[in-house]
């Protein structure tokens, strides 16, 4: 968390008070509630004054208001990351979403099997394509199910120090049956968590795409996206 101290005015006080706030600085740290709103923003070009509207989730509003303006951009710049490249690094370790905790797949989706590479990358050409398309349900059913194969949650048997069966991936087995139940809950995500998904994949995609071009894959990256906050 970012640790920021204002000295704001107060009424009754005949002095201003210095006054200590702590803001996320990274996805990992941001609160679920906002993350609907932060989708709409990541959408937008980079703006501080978009990011007045999370202050005012953030901070207390009677206190928002005995800010002066420049006050307000200092915070609100400290808050500007929410627009930087997703890239290969998890944006966040797991997500606790509907009494399930569902974890992402690692840094540049290391020890991820072959089957649901094949699977996952399957669902996301698809989501380009609709998207290209600009059929909305068909792009965001294919999205849904991308998001389905990736967020799962731990696998229980998974024991980083036992070398005999570790295989360097924390999540569950990778089982169409079960992504296909979670699916449901998964299309319900906020905004913001949808496409951090998205673009960490979209940039893993990317790297392994340039890693083996030439001898695996013949292009960079067909019909692939930047891993931006906007995605275009």
């Amino acid at each position: 968390m970012n640790q920021i101290t204002i000295r704001a005015a107060q009424p009754g006080w005949p002095w201003r008070r210095k006054r200590q706030y702590e803001l996320p600085s990274s996805w990992a740290e941001m609160p679920m509630r906002l993350m609907h709103i932060c989708g709409f923003l990541m959408l937008l070009p980079a703006d501080v004054k978009l990011v007045y509207r999370l202050l005012y989730l953030l901070v207390p509003i009677r206190e928002v208001k005995l800010m002066t303006s420049g006050q307000l951009r200092e915070l609100a710049l400290t808050m500007m990351w929410i627009w930087e490249p997703v890239g290969t690094k998890q944006p966040m370790p797991s997500i606790e979403w509907e009494g399930m905790k569902l974890l992402l797949p690692n840094d540049e989706l290391k020890h991820i099997t072959l089957i649901e590479y094949a699977f996952a990358d399957m669902a996301y050409m698809m989501y380009m394509k609709r998207r290209a398309a600009e059929d909305r349900a068909g792009a965001e059913e294919w999205l849904n199910r991308l998001l389905s194969y990736l967020l799962r949650p731990a696998n229980p048997d998974a024991n980083p120090d036992d070398a005999a069966t570790w295989k360097g991936d924390a999540r569950e087995m990778f089982n169409t049956d079960l992504c296909e139940r979670r699916m449901p809950a998964v299309s319900r995500l906020p905004l913001g968590t949808k496409l951090l998904v998205l673009y960490h994949f979209a940039a893993c995609k990317a790297a392994i795409h340039q890693r083996y071009k030439g001898r695996i894959f013949v292009e960079p990256d067909p019909g692939g996206m930047r891993c931006t906050a906007r995605g275009k």
